[in-house]
C-alpha cells in the first residue's frame, strides 16, 4: 500500500510538472513572435556572415549541380512572410520558383509586415518534395481560402532552405 501511494504521489507530481511545461513553451514562442514584430528590421536568430551572400539565382543554378549546400548565405527580396506567426518566408526569384525559408526550430520569427524588403538568409540548401499537408498548411498560414488550399492536391519539389539566421533590412 505504501508503495501504491508512492506510486500515486510521483505520477501526480510528474503530471503536473509537464502539464506547466506546455504554457512555458507557449509563452516563450509567444514571446519570441512578440519581439519579431516589435523590431521590423536587423538579425533574427544566430549570428552570421553575411559580407559574401550569393543571389536567389546563383544559388538555384548550385543547387542543380547537387541536393544540398551547407552554410549558404543567400540575399534577395522577400516575396511572401507567414501571416500566422512569422515562421516562415520566401525569397523572390524572378527565374522561377520562390525559394521557401523555414527557420530551424522555430527559435524565431520574421516581422509579417516583412515583404517586398531584401533579407540574407544564411543556413542550409536543400532540394525538398514537400508533402500536400505541408503545402496545404503553408498555403493556410499564408492566409488562402479554403478553396485556394483544396486546389493543393498533388506534393511539390521545391528548393528550401532551413535558416538558423536572417537579417532583414
Amino acid at each position: 500500500m505504501k508503495k501504491l501511494f508512492i506510486l500515486f504521489v510521483t505520477s501526480s507530481i510528474a503530471f503536473y510538472a509537464c502539464q506547466s511545461e506546455a504554457p512555458k513553451e507557449e509563452a516563450a514562442e509567444s514571446a519570441t513572435e512578440e519581439v519579431a514584430e516589435e523590431r521590423k528590421s536587423g538579425l533574427f536568430g544566430a549570428e552570421f556572415d553575411a559580407s559574401n551572400p550569393i543571389t536567389v539565382a546563383d544559388l538555384s543554378k548550385e543547387i542543380a549541380e547537387s541536393d544540398s549546400i551547407n552554410n549558404v548565405t543567400v540575399k534577395g527580396e522577400l516575396s511572401e512572410v507567414c501571416q500566422k506567426m512569422g515562421c516562415w518566408v520566401k525569397l523572390k526569384n524572378d527565374g522561377g520558383e520562390d525559394i521557401f525559408v523555414k527557420f530551424e526550430g522555430h527559435d524565431f520569427f520574421a516581422p509579417k509586415d516583412a515583404a517586398g524588403r531584401q533579407a540574407t538568409v544564411y543556413g542550409k540548401a536543400t532540394k525538398e518534395i514537400t508533402p500536400v499537408a505541408d503545402l496545404q498548411h503553408y498555403a493556410a498560414d499564408a492566409g488562402a481560402t479554403a478553396e485556394e488550399i483544396a486546389k493543393i492536391t498533388e506534393p511539390k519539389e521545391e528548393l528550401q532552405i532551413l535558416a538558423t539566421g536572417v537579417i532583414i533590412e
